[in-house]
């Protein structure tokens, strides 16, 4: 029987090959360094699938920037810079702890158990990129990164493997010619006009 454990051991050690020393377990996952941000991969509730069997929400967050209050010019400044940008991730306020962080969340279940690991780690993989140009980005407009370190390691200084995807990989595909023709683009649009709302 699937459970959303299964898929969070899964990212830690098949497909983010999570090096034990640069992470914490925690209750529902872990929270892991891959550089100098932590990211937390975890399980944060529970809903039925489609087909009526119970399905894990599993969350993906890496802390962005500092941001002791978020008033309409840290609002507008998000507006700019994140969101005409956003990949697989969007912005997420933990006013708790004054944290911007990117975050990913979706409903695992057993239906799209056998290829959703695959997404998530790509996701998270983004998120570690994306916030290494993102947190530079915002310190221009005086935002402090979320810089945060191991409990006993500290702030690691090297960077995991895991954030070598994006310019290694995703910018080569990218160059590469569509692998869509024209009567496919249009496919999918008439078919999203179709689409309730």
């Amino acid at each position: 029987m699937f459970t959303g454990k299964t898929l969070i051991d899964q990212l830690y050690s098949e497909l983010l090959h999570v090096e034990e020393e640069w992470s914490v377990k925690t209750e529902n996952g872990f929270r892991w360094w891959p550089f100098d941000h932590a990211q937390t991969i975890d399980v944060i509730g529970e809903a039925n699938g489609p087909d009526g069997k119970k399905g894990y929400f599993i969350s993906v967050r890496t802390e962005l920037v500092k941001v002791p209050r978020l008033d309409e010019r840290i609002l507008n400044l998000i507006n700019r810079t994140l969101m005409p940008h956003a990949s697989l991730a969007g912005p997420v306020y933990d006013s708790k702890r004054g944290i911007l962080e990117l975050c990913s969340h979706v409903l695992v279940h057993e239906g799209n158990s056998k290829w959703i690991g695959s997404l998530l780690c790509l996701a998270a993989e983004l998120q570690i990129y994306e916030t290494q140009t993102l947190a530079n980005t915002l310190e221009v407009f005086n935002m402090e990164k979320a810089v945060s370190g191991h409990p006993l390691k500290g702030v690691r200084k090297e960077t995991h493997k895991a954030s070598a995807l994006v310019p290694s990989i995703i910018t080569q595909i990218g160059k590469e010619p569509s692998k869509w023709i024209g009567h496919e683009f249009q496919e999918v649009v008439q078919d999203l006009e179709n689409w309730p709302l």
